[in-house]
């Protein structure tokens, strides 16, 4: 089916596929009764021929049984995901998919207005990262509670989760390296870095817990799915990688790489992973974006505008789910309407570059970061409604309840932006 389509009917199709899901089950662990009371092997199980010889259900050329969950020593599969692990990805598609208009809703109701936008200033700025290799070269936000966590990369090596609301530093993290990336839910933190590690530290009961695994290829994008059990890596060499973080046993184990065929690979840049989970989008070099369909385990589609090659600096999806901001080298940004598959506007000459886009939570403000400090438009609109000043390079963006942070790898401070208390 088209994109469009795909959007559009995503719902009824997920409860479909969710029901027949449940009645397979229940059919599988019926025959499983029913053999057990005759004495008949277990459907799938080898038996025997009159010569002795064992034989399976599965004939040369027939497809194999899917794989519920890989054992720690398999293969990750291929544009594939394993059963038990989609199943928990499509349980987290629904439960967020019902809740995502009253969500916006509410989101929207919290949002400042573009007057109050217009009136943003630095009204704070703290540094929790060590004065030695000062710079902060990324940092995300937690979207899955109600408490807003900040998590920060430094050059000191080290992650910082910070918990706005009471204002301190909940936890820090020796990561050993700089990474390129981090990411952050209300149970677990994630970075990668150039070489390829990812390690992730709980963020639960068994806070500091962690695990550390090491890809052939550099890491440009970490991203946490809403199932809270799996990671999404984004590698230079063109691959997404998905992680499963098994919490009980401290490990961390590759069991899906999504990928184009061999010859039609090229570099990634970016990523981004749908409010809902199953979609995934990769930016590249040559300035595609590439959508990748979980629920179909395809490549859905590539959007690019023009025919030039201009380097994807960075993605975001909007909370609405549709609405893709893509941050590309010339400093330009195209929003596109997923619906459409067509850019909705394209904003130039906002800054000398852009390294950071993020949508607000109402999916109402996209803010775009970079050399030259932040500019913040509202969408369908597509104008400046605010501009806000920073001295360094803006590598990250962030939107929390009342306020806007940004960081910089060029000093340890994270700023605040917001209206300025008349005090």
């Amino acid at each position: 089916r088209e994109l469009s389509q795909a959007l559009y009917q995503n719902d009824a199709a997920v409860r479909v596929v969710a029901r027949l899901s449940q009645e397979r089950d229940a059919a599988k662990q019926e025959l499983e009764r029913w053999n057990a009371s005759v004495g008949a092997p277990p459907a799938g199980a080898a038996a025997t021929t009159n010569g002795g010889a064992p034989t399976t259900e599965d004939e040369p050329g027939e497809p194999k049984p899917k794989r519920r969950r890989l054992e720690p020593s398999a293969e990750p599969l291929a544009n594939d995901i394993p059963e038990d692990d989609f199943q928990a990805i499509s349980d987290a598609w629904q439960q967020l998919n019902k809740e995502r208009k009253p969500m916006l809703k509410a989101a929207a109701a919290e949002a400042p207005t573009p007057d109050n936008l217009a009136q943003y200033s630095e009204v704070d700025k703290k540094a929790w990262h060590k004065s030695t290799n000062k710079g902060i070269v990324c940092m995300a936000q937690s979207s899955d509670t109600d408490q807003t966590l900040i998590a920060t990369a430094g050059k000191d090596k080290q992650l910082v989760v910070y918990k706005e609301d009471d204002q301190v530093v909940q936890h820090t993290f020796a990561f050993g390296s700089v990474a390129t990336s981090i990411a952050i839910s209300s149970v677990m933190v994630v970075a990668g870095d150039a070489k390829g590690k990812i390690s992730v530290f709980s963020l639960g009961d068994d806070a500091g817990a962690s695990g550390e695994l090491v890809l052939e290829s550099p890491i440009v994008q970490v991203c946490v799915h809403p199932s809270n059990q799996h990671i999404f890596a984004v590698t230079a060499s063109g691959q997404v990688v998905i992680i499963c973080w098994v919490a009980e046993e401290k490990r961390l184990q590759q069991i899906s790489i999504f990928q184009k065929a061999e010859e039609q690979k090229e570099e990634y840049t970016c990523g981004s992973l749908h409010p809902d989970g199953l979609l995934f989008i990769s930016g590249t070099k040559s300035g595609q974006v590439h959508v990748w369909d979980l629920k179909n385990k395809s490549l859905a589609t590539s959007l690019k505008e023009g025919d030039e090659d201009d380097a994807v600096t960075a993605v975001s999806f909007s909370n609405n789910g549709y609405h893709i901001a893509v941050a590309h080298e010339s400093a330009s940004v195209n929003f596109w309407d997923l619906r459409k598959q067509k850019v909705a506007a394209t904003l130039k000459d906002q800054l000398d570059s852009i390294t950071a886009v993020a949508f607000d939570k109402a999916g109402k403000y996209a803010a775009m970061g970079g050399k030259g400090g932040v500019k913040i438009t509202t969408v369908k609109e597509w104008g400046t409604t605010a501009s806000l000043e920073s001295k360094h390079p803006v590598s990250g963006i962030v939107w929390s309840k009342s306020a806007i942070e940004t960081c910089s790898d060029k000093e340890r401070y994270v700023h605040f932006y917001g209206v300025p208390s008349s005090d």
